[in-house]
């Protein structure tokens, strides 16, 4: 099964957020493959369809401290509360069809866990696992992975953001996805050390590929104009 890879270096959200709606509206007219866009956001916070209109508590810091601070404040269409996303973490929007995939939700959710996990223990001797309440993954009491995904006619979009050099300071600007009684924390954390963040999404990208059984990646670089026009050719 074959999967396209877009991979950026740091965009915007908001423009990050247009490209998948731009890949999973290709998708769903099945004219591309299933594809993964890796990235990573300057400083953002997220809020997703959990925090609705005016429910903005889980937001510790005023306005005028995220403009002090350089950052941006949006609302998405994602499932969860509110997140932070900013350099040092590897974001991942899959657009994948669940057609292919048992059209099973909680297994697609499951299974971006699972392979984390077993990439954390294999990888970087790391013993990540589940929360009972709380989706993502988690080292004893703190979150390394946030998930948040939106699936429509079964094509999903959003997806995964894992800590690897992230400053972590700027989770102290919210209460991370809602929760107040747990915390966050990095890979550097974790290992004692700066991480070659390179390597890290190659791992990433070679993990997810495994668990949902991709066995042939193409690779885009930034071009989905390009992916379009290979994909129409038959390639």
């Amino acid at each position: 099964m074959k999967l396209n890879v877009l991979r950026f270096k740091k965009i915007e959200y908001e423009k990050g957020f247009d490209i998948q709606l731009r890949v999973m509206d290709m998708r769903k007219k099945n004219l591309i493959d299933d594809t993964i866009i890796l990235l990573q956001h300057p400083h953002v916070l997220t809020m997703g369809l959990d925090c609705g209109e005016g429910k903005d508590s889980n937001l510790l810091a005023t306005r005028e401290l995220l403009e002090e601070k350089g950052v941006s404040l949006v609302r998405t269409n994602r499932g969860g509360n509110i997140t932070y996303h900013g350099p040092g973490q590897i974001v991942g929007y899959p657009i994948i069809d669940l057609n292919n995939h048992d059209k099973d939700i909680r297994q697609y959710v499951y299974n971006l866990e699972e392979f984390f996990i077993r990439m954390l223990r294999e990888e970087y001797q790391i013993c990540a696992g589940r929360d009972k309440k709380h989706r993502g993954v988690w080292v004893e009491n703190d979150k390394i992975t946030a998930l948040g995904c939106s699936v429509k006619k079964w094509v999903t979009m959003h997806g995964f953001a894992f800590n690897v050099n992230t400053d972590m300071d700027y989770f102290k600007l919210i209460n991370p996805c809602g929760i107040t009684d747990k915390g966050v924390v990095s890979l550097e954390e974790l290992t004692g050390f700066k991480q070659d963040e390179e390597v890290a999404e190659s791992l990433v990208l070679e993990y997810f590929a495994d668990m949902f059984g991709y066995d042939e990646l193409v690779y885009f670089g930034e071009g989905i104009e390009n992916m379009l026009e290979v994909s129409r050719s038959g390639y």
